[in-house]
This record gives structure tokens, C-alpha cells and sequence, in this order.
């Protein structure tokens, strides 16, 4: 992303120091809430509705590792793969774009 949308996101938390809560604070709400859980236990009542996936796969947060799982989780979603971080909307707006509006054409 340009370094002028990152410091869009980052102008709230002006160093390192502010921004390592934060990621903790993510760190600990994926996998491991009971509420989160269940969420995930009860997807199979959706699976069977059309899904599109978009990931950057250079994201150090939320790696490909858990890409892994929704592939495992949604077997017939439609999953795209995109060569950058966490912000998909930022780094890649145009190629995200195309692809919801291709998929929203295919469940039309």
C-alpha cells in the first residue's frame, strides 16, 4: 500500500509501542474465544452457500495457515490468492474488485 493510505492506518498509533496492544489484542481473538468456536462449528449450516475467499498471502497476521483451514472448511468456495499483506482493499483495490463482481455474477 502506499505510504500515504498506511499512514491513514497508523496515524492513530504514532510508534511501535502503541500499535504491540493492538495486535495482541487480535492475536487472542482468533481460535482461541469459545464464542468464535462456535461460530466455526456452525458453519456447515452455510456451506452450502456460494462463497469467495480473498487472501493476501504475505500477511503476517493472519497467515496462510489459515487459509489452509477455510480451504479445508469450504471446500467448494471460490478462493483467490493475491501476492500482498493483510489490507486486500488497499494493496490490491482493482483486482478485488473484479473478483466480487465475477463472483457476484456467477450467483446471479
Amino acid at each position: 500500500m502506499s505510504k500515504k493510505v498506511h499512514k491513514q492506518y497508523i496515524y492513530p498509533f504514532p510508534n511501535k509501542a502503541s500499535r504491540q496492544s493492538l495486535l495482541n489484542i487480535g492475536k487472542s481473538l482468533v481460535g482461541s474465544s469459545n464464542w468464535y468456536q462456535l461460530q466455526w462449528n456452525l458453519l456447515d449450516k452455510l456451506e452450502s452457500k456460494p462463497w469467495l475467499i480473498l487472501w493476501g498471502t504475505k500477511d503476517e497476521f493472519i497467515t496462510t495457515e489459515y487459509l489452509q483451514k477455510w480451504k479445508e472448511r469450504l471446500p467448494n468456495a471460490v478462493i483467490k490468492e493475491f501476492n500482498c499483506g493483510h489490507f486486500l482493499q488497499e494493496e490490491k483495490a482493482k483486482e478485488t474488485i473484479t473478483e466480487i463482481k465475477e463472483f457476484m455474477k456467477m450467483d446471479s
